[in-house]
């Protein structure tokens, strides 16, 4: 059996992409769909979970119940301010990890997102795993 595939959406169409790319293979799926973000269009009628940004204890608790395997995290961000995201004590947690390694860029934060998800048993994996050629330009997708 294939394992189910976490599919953290931001914004654009590759969510979209990657979504097409698990119903060719057969593959199970639920998309965490973020608030303000996620275009509700490219979601659609697929099994999804809509959460702010900040809630990292939510969504861990909705990978938990859905018992993802691997988890694919796609589309851009738009960056909130700190009062806009209102972390939950999991996210500034998160966030706090970054900030001591002096990686609070874009790039840092996304290193201890994935870091902070792996120290909980499940894989991270690139969308290249699901696409043919990508990225086939640079750009948003």
């Amino acid at each position: 059996m294939v394992n189910k595939l976490g599919i953290f959406a931001g914004g654009g169409k590759l969510p979209g992409k990657i979504i097409e790319s698990c119903l060719k293979q057969g593959r199970p799926f639920h998309v965490i769909a973020i608030k303000g973000q996620t275009d509700k269009d490219i979601i659609g009628k697929y099994p999804h979970t809509w959460l702010r940004l900040g809630e990292a204890n939510e969504a861990l608790k909705v990978a938990r119940r859905e018992k993802f395997v691997e988890i694919v995290l796609v589309g851009p961000i738009i960056r909130p301010s700190i009062n806009d995201l209102k972390p939950d004590f999991l996210a500034a947690k998160v966030l706090a990890r970054a900030s001591a390694k002096s990686v609070m860029g874009d790039d840092g934060i996304l290193k201890a997102v994935i870091s902070q998800i792996e120290e909980f048993g499940f894989k991270v994996i690139g969308p290249e795993n699901f696409i043919n050629n990508y990225p086939q330009k640079f750009g948003v997708l």
